[in-house]
């Protein structure tokens, strides 16, 4: 008996599909729709300037950019083990923060292989059709 008392359904929350407030038009009456910028403002075509110089670069100076990913890695680990009290001894923050920066120049050189086996096969296909 006390369940028919009870509104049920939509009149129970009092919302119905016409007065629900739309998240978009409740967002624009905030202020927080933000205008996607045009993709060919000078900010972005001076980003993707820099982008492209400094693919060139590392492109050129492989060995080079994996050394200073290696580098900062085993920085970054240090810094990130030996803040706070941290039970481990010295020595073995140094073989974990190896360890970290092994790993990830790993990854880098995998990524690297596979940049250069695309740079390759682009390159060729580029011979094949300009013939």
């Amino acid at each position: 008996d006390r369940n028919k008392n009870q509104p049920t359904g939509e009149k129970a929350s009092g919302l119905t599909l016409s007065n629900v407030p739309r998240d978009s038009e409740n967002l624009k009456s905030r202020g927080h729709m933000h205008r996607i910028p045009n993709k060919s403002t000078p900010k972005t075509d001076s980003n993707q300037k820099n982008m492209e110089a400094f693919q060139s670069w590392v492109s050129e100076h492989k060995l080079t950019s994996i050394g200073a990913v290696w580098a900062s890695a085993i920085g970054a680990s240090l810094a990130y083990n030996s803040r706070g009290k941290s039970p481990l001894k010295p020595s073995l923050r140094l073989i974990h923060a190896r360890m970290h920066s092994q790993a990830l120049t790993l990854a880098v050189l995998s990524g690297a292989a596979a940049y250069h086996y695309y740079e390759k096969s682009t390159s060729n296909q580029e011979k094949v059709t300009n013939a």
